[in-house]
């Protein structure tokens, strides 16, 4: 599951997601990758 949570932070990188938001003037960003499996849960977070 971890590696699953690293690719949807990928994911978030290679969108433009985060270009948009900095056009905006967002300055303060967290990035959170979830991946779950039932009850199991893995989780990445950055912060900008």
């Amino acid at each position: 599951l971890e590696t699953i949570a690293q690719k949807a932070m990928q994911q978030i990188h290679s969108s433009k997601y985060v270009t948009v938001l900095e056009e905006n003037q967002k300055k303060e960003l967290m990035f959170v990758g979830v991946a779950f499996d039932g009850k199991e849960v893995a989780c990445v977070i950055e912060k900008s």
